[in-house]
């Protein structure tokens, strides 16, 4: 299929793309038409204004000099060159067919016609698969070009639903771009008497042409906006305001302030400068209100992605409900997008549509992408001709899972390493898959991890999924004879891992899992040297995790696994490493109260092959400082101790030697070769199965004990 993408030199390109996989809980649904946001869009084109560029070049500078000082030029060098070469899909806003609905979705028909949203999901593509909860059913009589306006008309929704507006009262919509103009249908359709305010004349005149029309319009100006809305409400003040402009200057705020009537109400929509002074807010008593995007529900992962609906009685109006009001409004006729359509553009003409949306030479505000008729089959792989052959005597990798860490790591990691040749990058997301494969040389892009795994050219996989799907595709792998680099952690439930355990035994081939900071040159050394002490040895391990947002998957049993099972795994690899192998007694406890296990502290007592007991002391934190190091060790054995900081620099007193890496080195690079070297049946120090069943194993111990549920060993 083709798909919208944005170079990271801001220019549109209309490039092949895998059809995206429709899994449960969404609907794959063959585009039609789709909207491009002349605001939010057009404003990551090269070219923006001065002032954007500068607030977005400081960010980076401000994220790029804290990178610097805790990874090192070298890292941070790496990883810019790694993501500048990956472009970013376009478009949140589509309508179409629907051509397959996934596992839990039961409402909805192939052959349907439906609008959707979501700016992870509608892409200007052939093909989307969109969270049920962000796909609504089209009326009949509303033609799929106006549905496709459904999700920006759900901002403009939220906004007025936020004004609260009352059948008579005046409001002010300062702003008529796109979301302003549907703005000012809506609230005309509520019984409000409208006062647009542009910069631009055209913009107003096409605001008094729509339906129900302004009472009155005109320019930015502070003096024209106050003697307008003095004028229509007989010196009282408008009711309300709506700010939908996108500036970075606080003028539209600070006028608001003056025309809004005493004890009125402001609800800021679009991108504006939020400089406020106290005074007129003080006089007033102004109520101040942020409308976030498309409604309730949005950025709250458990409704968009895990498909849980608030309850109609005690939240009316959600994302998918907003959807669903917009189009009934464009149904009765009471807003019509059509007259705001400056143009139409074929799907592969999108970079000229693009251009004219920035250029605004035209008043009407929106541009629409038209695409072809649907095809029959779609195919979740798509091939570069000109690495379709293997090389010789290279090692096929497929690498299924292609996310931030797979991408800034774990591929920069393999290309270093030699002997591979990438002939897969397989991910849910077709964007993802065709950036991906394009910036690693990989041979195919693709939704379809059965296709890599029955691929005769792919001897090894390398699996960097969501949790819930690891052991899964591992099985699968193994089933297909590949050799196996499985990412933390190897399984979230304990079936799946003695299934998965016993299964890479006896397959006969290469398993392993990212337990990365074994092979770190730093946790080496510290290995190494307490090699030439005799007795027992005590270490003191901090991790500064940090707090992860609720509802994030990683904190979804289900999905995650929670944080003990998804990451303190690690941790527990690397105890054993320097301590074990074998664990004699452990306790933990977790801070009580929490929904999820987050913080935890674990005393453990190891064995070595001696017979030698050794103490460790593990604390995994979420409330520290983000300026601390990650991970900081203290390791004490023979009157001497070392102390570890994020595998960066080792200290030592009496025992070992300082190194200063001046970079975190977590063993990544390593790894990976230490998997290849074992494919290669060459000596190689990589995790074997049981070592890393033994670390998931105790994870599970750990969060069941944490939780108060009863340990099932």
């Amino acid at each position: 299929m083709r798909q919208v993408f944005l170079s990271k030199s801001g220019a549109i390109q209309v490039e092949d793309a895998p059809a995206p996989a429709c899994g449960p809980g969404e609907v794959a649904i063959d585009v039609a038409y789709s909207v491009i946001s002349t605001g939010t869009e057009t404003a990551s084109l090269a070219g923006a204004d001065l002032r954007s560029r500068v607030d977005a070049a400081l960010a980076k500078a401000r994220l790029g000099v804290e990178r610097l000082r805790t990874r090192g030029l070298e890292e941070v060098l790496r990883k810019a060159r790694v993501r500048e070469g990956i472009s970013a899909p376009m478009g949140y806003s589509v309508a179409g067919t629907v051509r397959e609905v996934g596992a839990d979705v039961a409402d909805l028909r192939p052959g349907e016609r439906v609008a959707a949203g979501g700016s992870a999901y509608a892409h200007h593509a052939e093909i989307v698969a969109v969270p049920r909860n962000l796909v609504v059913s089209v009326p009949d009589g509303v033609d799929l070009r106006a549905a496709s306006f459904a999700t920006v008309g759900a901002i403009a929704m939220q906004g007025v639903r936020r004004a609260a507006p009352q059948v008579g009262e005046t409001a002010v919509v300062v702003g008529l771009g796109l979301v302003g103009q549907l703005t000012a249908q809506i609230l005309a359709a509520a019984g409000c008497r409208v006062i647009g305010v542009d910069p631009r004349s055209d913009r107003v005149a096409l605001a008094r042409a729509g339906p129900g029309a302004l009472v009155a319009g005109t320019g930015a100006a502070p003096a024209e906006v106050e003697a307008a809305v003095r004028d229509a409400t007989g010196g009282v003040g408008a009711d309300v305001v709506l700010l939908c402009a996108g500036t970075a200057s606080s003028e539209p705020l600070a006028t608001a302030m003056q025309v809004v009537r005493q004890r009125g109400r402001v609800v800021v929509v679009g991108a504006v400068g939020m400089e406020l002074r106290r005074e007129p807010f003080y006089r007033k008593e102004v109520e101040l209100t942020i409308s976030c995007s498309y409604g309730p529900g949005r950025y709250d992962a458990s409704y968009e992605e895990g498909g849980l609906d608030y309850p109609i009685g005690f939240v009316r109006w959600t994302e998918n409900r907003n959807l669903a009001a917009f189009l009934d409004l464009v149904a009765a006729g009471r807003v019509d997008p059509a007259p705001l359509v400056a143009a139409e553009h074929p799907l592969e003409d999108a970079a000229a549509a693009f251009a004219a949306a920035k250029a605004g030479a035209d008043a009407r505000v929106a541009f629409v992408l038209r695409y072809p008729a649907p095809t029959a089959t779609a195919p979740r792989t798509v091939s570069r001709p000109a690495l379709a052959a293997k090389p010789s005597g290279s090692i096929g990798l497929a690498v299924i899972g292609a996310g931030g860490f797979a991408a800034d790591t774990l591929l920069p990691a393999i290309a270093a390493a030699g002997d591979f040749a990438l002939r897969a990058v397989v991910t849910q997301r077709s964007a993802t898959a065709a950036k991906v494969a394009q910036e690693f040389g990989a041979a195919r892009a693709s939704t379809d991890p059965a296709a890599a795994l029955s691929d005769p050219d792919v001897d090894a996989v390398v699996i960097a999924t969501r949790h819930d799907s690891h052991a899964r595709l591992a099985l699968a792998a193994l089933d297909a004879g590949k050799h196996v680099f499985l990412e933390k952690p190897m399984a979230i439930r304990r079936d799946e891992l003695a299934a998965l355990r016993d299964r890479a035994l006896a397959s006969g081939r290469v398993f392993t899992v990212g337990y990365n900071r074994r092979y770190a040159p730093l946790s080496i050394a510290v290995r190494d040297a307490l090699a030439a002490v005799r007795g027992p040895r005590a270490v003191v391990y901090r991790v500064n995790a940090g707090a992860v947002p609720p509802g994030h998957w990683t904190l979804d049993p289900a999905v995650g696994g929670g944080r003990i099972v998804g990451e303190l795994c690690h941790m527990l690899d690397l105890l054993a490493f320097w301590l074990g192998p074998e664990l004699v007694a452990w306790s933990a406890t977790g801070l009580p109260g929490a929904p999820t296990a987050q913080d935890v502290a674990v005393s453990l007592r190891f064995r070595d092959g001696s017979g030698t007991e050794h103490l460790a002391s593990l604390a995994y934190l979420t409330s520290g400082a983000k300026t601390l190091a990650k991970e900081s060790i203290e390791v004490h054995a023979g009157g001497g101790s070392l102390r570890l900081e994020d595998f960066a620099k080792l200290e030592a007193h009496g025992l070992g030697r300082d190194t200063d890496l001046r970079r975190s080195d977590k063993g990544h690079r390593a790894e990976i070769a230490a998997f290849r070297d074992a494919i290669r049946g060459r000596p190689s120090p990589l995790l074997g199965v049981d070592a890393a069943g033994a670390a998931a194993e105790l994870a599970f111990a750990i969060d069941a004990a944490v939780a108060g549920r009863v340990d099932p060993r």
